[in-house]
């Protein structure tokens, strides 16, 4: 694998960094709020007004913004290279990493909801569940895909 710092073309190569940032910090943001001012969760929504539900707002936007970002360098620096002609499936992040946290992202949100059933993609707390676990599992589990991808290229030499 070639090193960051190298000539070849890397995934988000026109974004990174201070567009993605940006978009880390906007998506962030926009969860802080939703999760904070609107308690899609079921729990009574705080006080505009006050100072410490600003502050909440700005701590869940932190998180998300860190984890979204955290994704996103996981992708950049170890996410199949634009044009590759190898198997997506060699990648760690494609094999491992994508569908992991896809599906604990959705996992998630039905555990926001107390379960599968017809009527839960009407509900806001499952799209705030849907939102909120994706961004917190698919960052953790690219980064868990690009160590699954060290095991799939030591396999390799032998």
């Amino acid at each position: 694998m070639s090193s960051p710092h190298s000539s070849t073309a890397r995934p988000l190569e026109r974004v990174w960094p201070w567009i993605a940032a940006a978009a880390a910090v906007a998506w962030g943001a926009a969860l802080g709020m939703w999760g904070v001012l609107r308690s899609p969760g079921g729990a009574a929504p705080p006080d505009p007004g006050a100072a410490a539900t600003w502050w909440r707002v700005a701590q869940v936007g932190a998180v998300m913004a860190a984890l979204l970002w955290a994704g996103l360098l996981a992708w950049r620096r170890y996410g199949p290279a634009p044009g590759s002609d190898r198997p997506p499936l060699e990648n760690g992040l494609v094999a491992f990493g994508v569908p992991f946290g896809c599906v604990m992202g959705i996992h998630q949100a039905f555990l926001h909801v107390g379960g599968f059933a017809l009527d839960v993609f009407g509900r806001e707390a499952f799209w705030w569940g849907l939102a909120s676990g994706l961004t917190i599992s698919v960052p953790i589990a690219l980064w868990a895909g690009a160590v699954f991808g060290r095991f799939l290229k030591r396999g390799d030499r032998r």
